[in-house]
């Protein structure tokens, strides 16, 4: 199986950037979302990531996104903490907060983001 996958419905979208073996832990995030001109979705931004899950967090993101084929993209600010996703090249016209979801493995890591 190849990674990441982005799979994207009405009103909810799933990244998984790699399947845990053991089990994972679900916490809760606020998400704001970019959307195009047509209301589709082109990525989505996380403030204080490591704040809220560690320092680890990244770690499966920066190796899977390494091997990525795949348009899609991120981008971490350390300065101030601020994750995004670009999952397409599209430029975002719209914004939207919601409250998402995030799988971390039981080293830390994000293994998926989900609304």
């Amino acid at each position: 199986m190849f990674f990441p996958k982005f799979s994207v419905k009405l009103d909810s979208f799933e990244l998984s950037i790699d399947i845990s073996e053991n089990e994972s832990v679900v916490k809760e995030a606020e998400f704001i979302l970019d959307y195009n001109e047509f209301n589709e979705l082109t990525g989505f931004e996380i403030l204080d990531l490591k704040l809220n899950f560690g320092k680890k967090c990244l770690k499966k993101i920066e190796h899977v996104m390494r091997l990525s084929k795949d348009d899609i993209k991120y981008s971490y600010d350390e300065e101030v903490d601020a994750f995004y996703m670009h999952v397409t090249n599209e430029n975002s016209l719209n914004q939207k907060c919601v409250i998402g979801y995030v799988n971390l493995n039981e080293k830390g890591e994000i293994t998926k983001f989900f609304v």
